[in-house]
């Protein structure tokens, strides 16, 4: 007779941001290029809004976002998948048989 448990989990941990939105600030100002200048702020005169352009691409024909993703919205992804599995194995003579269960959560 053999027992075997097992636990396991997986975890996932995603994060998709604009590019212009980059902490990173030589990345941010790379990607604030490829925006068009916008109105100036009401409330902060020194300041211009950038406009984003959803999926400009379409313009010259292409199906993609083309240099970067402007359109849709920021994205976050966290997953934690739990795994406990119990299994019982049992020979007896020429018989043998194989009892289990496996949790996820």
């Amino acid at each position: 007779m053999i027992n075997e448990a097992r636990f396991g989990l997986n975890h996932v941990e995603n994060y998709n941001s604009y590019a212009f939105l980059s902490p990173d600030d030589s990345v941010r100002q790379r990607a604030e290029e490829f925006l068009l200048p916008g109105s100036v702020s009401s409330l902060n005169p020194e300041y211009t809004y950038k406009t984003v352009i959803g999926n400009y691409g379409t313009l010259f024909g292409a199906t993609n976002n083309m240099y970067m993703a402007t359109a849709g919205s920021n994205a976050q992804t966290l997953q934690a998948l739990y795994n406990y599995a119990d299994t019982l194995s049992w020979t007896r003579g020429k018989h043998a048989f194989k009892f289990g269960v496996e949790f996820r959560i």
